[in-house]
């Protein structure tokens, strides 16, 4: 994780989780943010080198899915960036949606063409 303090995850109006191992280290975290009445973003997710492999980012994305449950949200909307091979296919594993570039939401188009030829790739699950 690049920011081991928090302090861009841990910044107003995000809400955020953390996993930390049986010695108190942070290993996990991610923060959501509400973006419309209805929809929270998963707005960040990391897991330490250590902390992969265990299902660990699959948990923290539980963990948003029933807190947006919770508080009444009903779309649980992402984006990522197509060099993010192994999140994508959680994402897909999990039955997120990939939006397509003939539909896209009111929060960005679907799938744009992103600085460096990167592609960014939105995801929703319905709540």
């Amino acid at each position: 994780m690049k920011d081991p303090e928090l302090i861009y995850w841990t910044t107003e109006p995000n809400e955020y989780l953390v996993a930390v191992n049986k010695d108190d280290d942070v290993i996990g975290c991610v923060s959501f943010r509400e973006i419309s009445h209805n929809t929270i973003e998963l707005h960040r997710l990391s897991v330490t080198e250590n902390g992969r492999g265990r299902g660990l980012g699959r948990r923290l994305i539980e963990a948003v899915i029933e807190a947006g449950r919770r508080k009444g949200y009903e779309n649980l909307y992402l984006e990522t960036s197509d060099p993010q091979a192994g999140p994508i296919r959680l994402y897909e594993r999990m039955n997120f949606t990939r939006l397509n570039e003939t539909k896209p939401t009111q929060h960005a188009p679907a799938i744009v063409n992103w600085a460096h030829g990167i592609v960014i790739i939105c995801f929703n699950m319905k709540l």
